[in-house]
């Protein structure tokens, strides 16, 4: 005969392993479902089956499981604009237009993973500090691959393929972040996002095409 502390731990979601990770992973979903403002310790214990205070075991307040999210997000952002680097581009293309190509990929990799995880995407710009080596970065503790050392490192691609004139590099990294969060914004939260996809798509396109084209010819 099952007992009502029985039932109660077979219930539970988490059983073993690593309980931080576990905490993290539910919310995730949390932002998923409702952005930051879903996020509450008390919340992401109970969807894991485990007391508050073993949640707070692992994080101190909500702003250390805000950051601890944000991490997880910035790393996935990563790795779709690593993955836009390293799409196929058609044979026939110069070094330098290659490499305008990726920039012009990692700029509608950053806004397709905004709109297609619009909840977490928003956790990157709620509350803690902003971990990383971008805009508003705290300490040395960068990530190995960050969605702005990507960006960089593209930019840099530009300078040595001949795309983009050196004295036209510094600071390059601020008006893109600028464009692919700006557009971002106006897609999730602004005038275009009742818009056809096809039409957000052209958009995106030829906004970063307009930028790209004013960094190279320094107009």
């Amino acid at each position: 005969m099952k007992t009502a502390s029985t039932t109660a731990r077979m219930a539970r979601p988490y059983h073993h392993g690593n309980l931080a990770d576990a905490l993290v992973a539910e919310g995730l979903k949390l932002a998923a479902e409702g952005g930051p403002e879903a996020l509450s310790l008390r919340e992401v214990a109970r969807r894991t089956g485990v007391s508050a205070t073993a949640a707070y075991r692992h994080f101190t307040n909500r702003d250390d499981l805000v950051m601890a999210v944000k991490v997880v997000v910035l790393a996935r952002l990563a790795a779709a604009l690593r993955a836009a680097t390293r799409s196929r581009l058609p044979s026939g293309l110069t070094d330098a237009e290659q490499a305008r190509r990726r920039l012009v990929g990692i700029g509608q990799a950053y806004v397709e993973f905004a709109i297609t995880n619009p909840g977490q995407y928003r956790v990157i710009f709620a509350d803690a500090a902003f971990p990383g080596d971008g805009p508003g970065a705290e300490g040395d503790d960068c990530a190995p691959d960050s969605p702005y050392r990507i960006l960089s490192e593209v930019l840099d691609q530009m300078v040595a393929t001949g795309a983009l004139a050196p004295e036209r590099r510094v600071d390059a990294e601020l008006p893109m972040w600028a464009l692919v969060h700006g557009l971002s914004s106006l897609i999730l939260e602004g005038p275009y996002g009742h818009r056809p996809r096809r039409e957000q798509k052209a958009l995106v396109r030829s906004s970063l095409e307009l930028v790209i084209s004013g960094l190279q010819d320094g107009a």
